[in-house]
């Protein structure tokens, strides 16, 4: 009897030992990973599917074809292949830490309740080290990220209804030591402010980026952006007071978050940069100054110490460089802007072009700017 009871308590050792290890054969992770997708979409209420999995000691894990389809029958993930390191001791903790994770030719989309939002993004490689996901804390580390090549669109279409989810999530507090972007698009349409804004950005770095959702901060400190392309057309004001008119804005139900965040920067870079700011269907002057068309190039400024919370706003600009392709050339510019809820403020501001330079103070009252009789202004030039 007891030579029984040893075998039979050492081929349950045996079968717990090896039914985890059927985990790392082909076969088996197939089998796994349709019992997942299926409870995961009976559970969710989405189609969820996956064409391929492979499972390597301890847990890395690569799958091929990510499809995530929601009960609209819109797809909201697709995905050639995701691949990740995860640690297996931290997930009893309820902490997901990964050393790497790469995503190849990803695509998501998000369409609002009341189909009035569209959000379409396309990622051709993204990769990201040294991931803390705390979900007891809801903290977010991130040692590197980077995404090359993408494209972006974000449309705003007339409301149908007033969205009354009152429903509060956790905050978060992401940290992230550096975030790098290259040969990235982002179109946007938001009538009646908006035509059609596109932005082509070749290169974009952040490091030390903290976004606290509890306390409503947001610190940064750099962020050096290169060679960005933006064009924004704006449709003209009997446009806009039409389609004001044809599309009403609902009366919001919802409860408004009326806590002011406060965003600060160490330093923030532009260089090489182009803007366009014009009326949509506008022809350029071939002369002179366009206020329908304005073309702006060798765009370059340098802020140190950004500010702004709500109202109040300082902006210490260091240097700002750009021509007009009229030819109006600003070779360099620097000083302090401020305001705040009672006045605006131009500090030591120095302004050169190819044949002048101004020195400027300036204070200007916002009653002033509400053409109160109260209201004071101020410039005093050197």
């Amino acid at each position: 009897m007891g030579k029984w009871v040893l075998w039979t308590l050492g081929a349950i050792v045996f079968l717990a030992t090896l039914l985890p290890l059927t985990l790392y054969v082909p076969w088996v992770q197939n089998l796994f990973k349709d019992v997942a997708c299926e409870y995961a979409s009976h559970k969710t209420g989405m189609q969820i599917s996956v064409d391929r999995i492979l499972l390597k000691f301890p847990i890395d894990l690569s799958v091929d074809g990510v499809l995530v389809i929601d009960e609209h029958k819109d797809t909201m993930v697709n995905a050639e292949n995701l691949t990740a390191q995860l640690a297996v001791r931290p997930l009893f903790d309820k902490v997901v830490s990964m050393d790497h994770a790469y995503l190849t030719r990803g695509y998501y989309r998000m369409i609002s309740e009341d189909s009035s939002m569209l959000l379409k993004a396309h990622v051709n490689l993204c990769k990201v080290s040294g991931i803390n996901v705390n979900l007891n804390r809801n903290e977010v580390e991130v040692l590197d990220g980077t995404l090359r090549g993408g494209d972006v669109a974000l449309s705003y279409l007339p409301y149908k209804k007033v969205m009354t989810d009152t429903t509060k999530s956790a905050p978060w507090h992401v940290k992230a030591v550096r975030l790098a972007l290259s040969d990235v698009r982002y179109t946007m349409n938001m009538l009646p402010t908006i035509d059609n804004l596109c932005v082509f950005l070749r290169r974009a770095e952040l490091r030390d980026g903290d976004v606290n959702m509890a306390s409503h901060t947001v610190d940064v400190g750099s962020l050096a952006v290169d060679s960005i392309d933006c064009k924004y057309l704006y449709p003209s004001a009997k446009f806009a007071a039409r389609y004001n008119a044809e599309h009403p804005l609902p009366v919001d139900t919802m409860p408004s978050d009326t806590t002011t965040w406060q965003v600060r920067g160490k330093t923030v870079k532009l260089t090489n940069s182009a803007v366009t700011y014009a009326l949509k269907g506008a022809k350029p002057k071939t002369r002179g100054l366009d206020m329908d068309y304005l073309a702006l190039s060798g765009v370059n400024f340098e802020i140190a110490n950004l500010y702004n919370r709500g109202t109040t706003v300082s902006v210490p600009l260091q240097s700002l460089t750009a021509k007009e392709r009229c030819g109006i050339e600003l070779r360099s510019a620097s000083g302090r802007f401020s305001m705040n809820d009672e006045q605006m403020k131009a500090d030591n501001f120095v302004i050169s072009t190819m044949l002048s330079k101004l020195k400027v103070n300036v204070q200007i009252d916002n009653d002033f700017l509400a053409g109160k009789p109260t209201g004071r202004a101020r410039v005093e030039t050197d």
